[in-house]
């Protein structure tokens, strides 16, 4: 005579699911997953000049993690952009000549939805041409 596989008791149950639940989740951290929004507060389309950007509050609190600056056109000499909060410089990101993208990853910043970011052109570089500043937060 066989005897049939008896049902797991709950508590087994529950356990083995926290087991994996705790499996996923890991798996999760390791590869970095979350969810990035982007967010452009600044863009001078053809020739760039010192110029700031109208003042951004995000909607709700988020954390900077990386800017990304890009030029149409290299410029010939350096081109300079600021990200401020609350009128205090956050971080300065220098295209040298030449250069036409820049990925600021950076320790992650919170900035309450009562903040104030500006980004500004401060050196505009010869000949540089169409300037796009991304913020992205989580």
């Amino acid at each position: 005579m066989s005897r049939g596989i008896t049902p797991p008791t709950n508590r087994s149950t529950s356990s083995d699911l926290k087991r994996r639940l705790t499996d996923v989740e890991r798996k999760l951290d390791r590869s970095g997953a979350n969810v990035t929004d982007q967010g452009q507060p600044f863009t001078l389309a053809g020739s760039i000049y010192t110029s700031n950007s109208s003042p951004w509050t995000p909607y709700t609190s988020v954390e900077l993690v990386r800017i990304i600056t890009m030029l149409g056109t290299a410029g010939s000499t350096t081109t300079t952009v600021t990200v401020s909060i609350n009128g205090d410089v956050y971080q300065t990101i220098n295209l040298e000549s030449g250069i036409d993208m820049a990925k600021n990853s950076m320790s992650r910043v919170l900035v309450p939805d009562e903040d104030i970011v500006v980004v500004a052109c401060t050196a505009a570089g010869t000949d540089a041409e169409d300037l796009s500043v991304i913020l992205q937060y989580i």
